[in-house]
């Protein structure tokens, strides 16, 4: 026989010995086993794809309901708002203190004035 025709020749059964056997079922399994996990991370991959799609479509859905240019606008207007009341705050009481030392300044004033006389 020469190098060629073994070559396209089909193994015989018996020819195998009992390492090639095993091998062959050793490799069978592990091709059993690979296609399981492909299978699983398949199904884990279609999952979170599906997961996915439903939660743009509720971010197109919220995207569709609002525009985001008036929203923009009055989170601005909002803001500024809030930064005003602030500020009003902070100079009424700081009013308010000074009126109340001036008041309190004048009153022992008074009091020292009429005690004194």
């Amino acid at each position: 026989m020469s190098r060629d025709s073994s070559v396209t020749e089909p193994i015989k059964q018996s020819a195998w010995g009992q390492e090639e056997r095993d091998l062959l079922i050793r490799l069978e399994t592990k091709f059993d086993y690979m296609a399981e996990d492909i299978k699983l991370l398949k199904d884990g991959t279609n999952q979170k794809l599906a997961q996915a799609e439903i939660r743009v479509t509720q971010l197109e859905k919220l995207r569709d309901e609002f525009n985001i240019s008036e929203l923009a606008a009055e989170v601005k207007k909002s803001s500024i708002y809030i930064h005003d009341q602030r500020l009003t705050k902070r100079v009424l009481i700081a009013t308010i203190s000074g009126v109340g030392t001036i008041i309190g300044v004048l009153t022992s004033v008074i009091v020292h004035y009429f005690i004194k006389y």
